[in-house]
């Protein structure tokens, strides 16, 4: 529903960062997660910028359901639609983003905003686009599908290269379970910030409301030579946030990265030696990867061979014979 009148006549008044943060609360909870806008706000308009062309259709789209009767113009690269008077909504054709302006902009967006959205919240196009992004950014974009890499792992084990094999085999297993939801285990010594990165992409790609895929993570506190867990974490997160899109601009805003691995992501540190990814599915039965690798540039970036094995347990052999072993315990 929309803004009740009183709403909206204390919110009126409200200074400008007041309105910024107002506008923010809105974005994250009403526009879909997959359009990962980033927004701004002046004293003549509210700007949704969104980084895919397939975002027009879904703009277009849902401001037709509020407003049927209304006829859009075309304007250079902008598509106009005017929902009242002193209000004009612009929908950019180049890259998805909305422009709010008008007098009464700010009244408009309000007391409609909501509703308007509301009616909207179907399926998104630009889900497709952004995963389409961050397939482009980790090299998964070729059409190599992880379980087909599998196939080329005998039951017993094998030597296989590791940038070549490994690493993409690491980031694709990833990525088809963080796509099934569950929890993935990530268990590596050393690690560095570009495969701390590339995990929190792959958490921010399929971050969702209806997908509640967990990493939960174990390294040595000095994990990359003489840099701790901390730094690399604060690297990596500076790597994803500069992440271009398909349009130039940034693909990851700040608050959509915490949105993305807020209660998602469960780091501990420990002294071992093990390296393996893992998957509990939602019957109890646990998918592993075995590796002589670290999840390290030292073995994933420099031309060399490391064992690898795929093998699959019950969530309590993996608890016996893994887990309890080095700090960790999984659950349904």
């Amino acid at each position: 529903m929309g803004l009740n009148p009183s709403r909206y006549l204390a919110e009126k008044q409200q200074t400008y960062s007041e309105r910024k943060q107002l506008l923010k609360k809105y974005l994250i909870r009403l526009i879909p997660y997959e359009l990962h806008a980033q927004y701004s706000i002046s004293g003549t308009a509210i700007t949704i910028q969104c980084c895919s062309r397939d975002a027009t259709s879904w703009w277009m789209n849902t401001l037709r359901k509020s407003y049927p009767l209304r006829h859009t113009f075309c304007r250079l690269n902008y598509v106009l639609l005017y929902p009242e008077d002193d209000v004009i909504l612009k929908v950019d054709r180049r890259d998805g983003s909305l422009i709010i302006a008008g007098k009464d902009h700010w009244e408009w967006f309000l007391c409609n905003f909501e509703t308007v959205l509301e009616k909207g919240l179907n399926d998104c196009p630009c889900k497709l686009a952004f995963s389409a992004a961050i397939n482009h950014e980790l090299l998964l974009g070729d059409g190599t599908k992880a379980s087909d890499m599998q196939a080329f792992l005998p039951v017993s084990g094998c030597i296989r290269h590791g940038p070549g094999f490994i690493y993409r085999l690491w980031k694709g297993m990833m990525d088809e379970w963080l796509y099934r939801g569950g929890t993935v285990f990530i268990v590596s010594p050393l690690i560095d910030a570009r495969r701390v990165a590339d995990i929190l992409l792959l958490l921010v790609k399929h971050a969702s409301k209806t997908n509640n895929c967990k990493v939960k993570m174990l390294c040595l506190e000095q994990c990359d030579g003489r840099w701790n867990f901390n730094k690399i974490f604060a690297t990596a997160k500076n790597k994803v946030l500069g992440v271009k899109g398909p349009n130039g601009r940034r693909l990851v805003r700040g608050y959509r990265l915490n949105y993305g691995i807020n209660d998602r992501l469960e780091v501990k540190h420990a002294n071992f030696h093990c390296k393996l990814i893992a998957h509990m599915r939602s019957d109890g039965i646990v998918d592993i990867l075995l590796t002589s690798a670290n999840f390290h540039r030292w073995h994933l970036d420099v031309d060399n061979g490391d064992f690898v094995q795929k093998i699959t347990l019950t969530m309590d052999q993996f608890n016996k014979n893994y887990l309890q072993h080095i700090g960790f315990l999984a659950t349904l």
